[in-house]
């Protein structure tokens, strides 16, 4: 465990699931420090995830450079995702509806590895 996540779970007991924390942030308009739930929208960090699309394959059979440009912002996207603390993490998941949107699109149209596979 790395020093930070084990802080983390020193703050907060690991008997009690997530949702049943509560963490303190500073209200910016009247500056009172208030408690909110651990998992609620507010912790959510605004990120516009790209909806996954199959790979676009010129006449050529390669891939085109806007696909493998829009992969990279999608790697990108979700490398900044795992970054993330525990609680923000599963904020995001939560109640990021554009990441929902990428997973979705993801496990439906991604190639299937069986599909990768050539058949000698």
């Amino acid at each position: 465990i790395c020093r930070s996540m084990a802080k983390e779970f020193d703050n907060q007991s690991c008997a009690v699931p997530l949702d049943g924390h509560q963490s303190e942030k500073k209200n910016p308009l009247t500056g009172l420090v208030e408690w909110l739930p651990s998992l609620a929208p507010v912790w959510c960090t605004d990120v516009q995830f790209l909806c996954y699309v199959p790979p676009q394959v010129t006449s050529t059979g390669e891939v085109t450079p806007d696909w493998i440009e829009a992969l990279d912002i999608m790697n990108n996207d979700l490398r900044w995702l795992l970054l993330q603390s525990h609680q923000h993490f599963w904020c995001q998941v939560m109640y990021d509806q554009t990441l929902q949107m990428f997973l979705d699109t993801y496990v439906q149209s991604a190639p299937r590895y069986v599909s990768l596979l050539k058949v000698t």
